[in-house]
């Protein structure tokens, strides 16, 4: 799977032959369930918060400064 990955070929699943996601998720898409149930055990515990990858204009990332 490395190989196709970092090729110029369209890394497919080799069991059902589907493409390969990355490990992201992508605009529109709906945060996994953890997000919220780690933000309220996590967040309160953090000294630091370093948000990468946004402008912080889009939710829920917008409003993490204010919890």
């Amino acid at each position: 799977m490395k190989e196709k990955i970092f090729s110029e070929e369209i890394p497919k699943c080799e069991k059902c032959n589907s493409l390969v996601k990355p490990d992201i998720v992508f605009f529109g898409e709906s945060l996994p369930a953890r997000f919220s149930s780690s933000l309220r055990s996590d967040f309160p515990r953090c000294d630091l918060l370093i948000i990468m990858g946004t402008s912080l204009s889009v939710q829920p990332f917008a409003s993490l400064v204010m919890k």
